[in-house]
């Protein structure tokens, strides 16, 4: 079987997962090429199939007059580059002649769609957070994914949260399926010769780009109600690792609540030292909640990996999370912006440490049984067959 995958952006550090689902796909024989506007991270992972699309000449003839079309109204704005990358993607996938195309978010599928239904090749697209919980309110991209919807083989949900939106929007069920986003379980697990942590010294974890649907002020507003709050045979510690357009902000909470001492801000950290990093930690913490753009999470692979890692999770009921942190049994969820709720379970794991243990080996459970890799690329090998199977290819 030979797929081609599309994702306007190829392996940056946020979407490592793409890269482990298509890496995991050749290792079951699946000849995979990767089509994408952008490519990160070629030395650190590497991947001889890929390729990267070129935009035209500043000055070409045909990039002013679709500028001047969409000043006309006569051209959506974000149509303006669709055509120019059309006709490279029709040249490259029809010299592969791929039996599926998989499209990662929905803006790459209603890119790729024209050309998979020119070149007669079923189409699966896989929708994450963004592309459905702020794009679908913009009538531009409501109307593209109707059409989008009515043509594809096969949409990907990755949570039922996010499977339930879409069929809201009017996508098929019959068409929809839920595979969750996976981790390396083999990578993120506990470290046989992990050091003996201080039971008094409490490490809290937070990993994710200081962006508002995560939320990292309100994280840091709620460990400053536990550090007045613990007893004082406690010593309690924050690390945040992520930079973002929020930074400046967390700096300025940071020395404004004067946890200088207790909070470490870690701008960058790659993503294969994020296990040591965990290791070392005693709870998982973010506070997710709907950007004021309606921006929201996807399933939230940092929990996943966290809990993988045997970490308790104080997270929020927000999107796909409860289904990857079940509340009582592998974390403590509360509701978004609930500073009090988030401090008080912060807290509660602080003082029980039994109560930290059977949460997260209840977490590791869960996790291997759900979101291991080998399952995510058993799920996909399955509907790809049978989707090869219904249109007779």
């Amino acid at each position: 079987m030979k797929v081609a995958h599309f994702v306007e952006s190829f392996s940056p550090l946020s979407e490592t997962f793409v890269y482990d689902y298509i890496q995991g796909l050749e290792k079951e024989g699946v000849d995979n090429y990767v089509v994408t506007l952008v490519r990160h991270h070629e030395i650190e992972r590497p991947f001889a199939k890929v390729k990267t699309l070129t935009l035209q000449k500043k000055y070409h003839p045909k990039r002013w007059l679709r500028k001047f079309k969409v000043l006309s109204g006569l051209l959506a704005e974000e149509e303006i580059y669709h055509d120019w990358y059309r006709d490279q993607l029709y040249a490259h996938l029809q010299a592969i002649q791929p039996d599926v195309l998989h499209a990662q978010f929905g803006p790459s599928g209603v890119l790729l769609a024209p050309v998979a239904k020119q070149l007669n090749i079923p189409l699966v697209v896989t929708f994450h957070g963004y592309d459905f919980s702020v794009l679908m309110k913009e009538p531009y991209w409501y109307q593209q994914y109707q059409s989008l919807f009515a043509q594809v083989a096969l949409l990907i949900g990755v949570s039922n949260y996010v499977c339930h939106k879409l069929t809201e929007a009017g996508a098929s069920k019959k068409k929809l399926i839920k595979i969750y986003n996976a981790i390396d379980t083999k990578k993120f697990s506990v470290l046989c010769d992990g050091e003996k942590k201080d039971k008094h010294h409490i490490v809290c974890v937070h990993v994710g780009r200081l962006v508002e649907k995560k939320d990292p002020i309100t994280l840091l507003k709620a460990f400053s109600l536990c550090l007045r709050e613990i007893d004082d045979t406690y010593q309690l510690s924050l690390v945040i690792v992520g930079d973002g357009p929020l930074l400046s902000e967390v700096k300025s909470l940071i020395s404004s609540l004067h946890m200088e001492k207790s909070v470490e801000l870690i701008l960058g950290l790659a993503h294969d030292d994020i296990p040591q990093l965990l290791q070392k930690a005693d709870i998982y913490t973010q506070h997710s909640v709907t950007a004021s753009n309606g921006d929201e999470e996807g399933m939230g692979i940092s929990f996943a990996e966290a809990s993988m890692m045997g970490l308790p999770v104080v997270a929020t009921l927000h999107n796909g999370i409860p289904e990857v942190i079940l509340d009582g049994e592998t974390g403590l969820l509360v509701a978004e912006k609930d500073t009090r709720a988030m401090a008080d379970s912060m807290l509660k794991l602080c003082y029980d440490e039994t109560l930290r243990n059977s949460l997260g080996q209840a977490g590791i459970k869960h996790i291997t049984q759900h979101f291991s890799q080998a399952e995510y690329i058993k799920k996909h090998m399955i509907a790809f067959e049978n989707i090869l199977v219904q249109g007779g290819r």
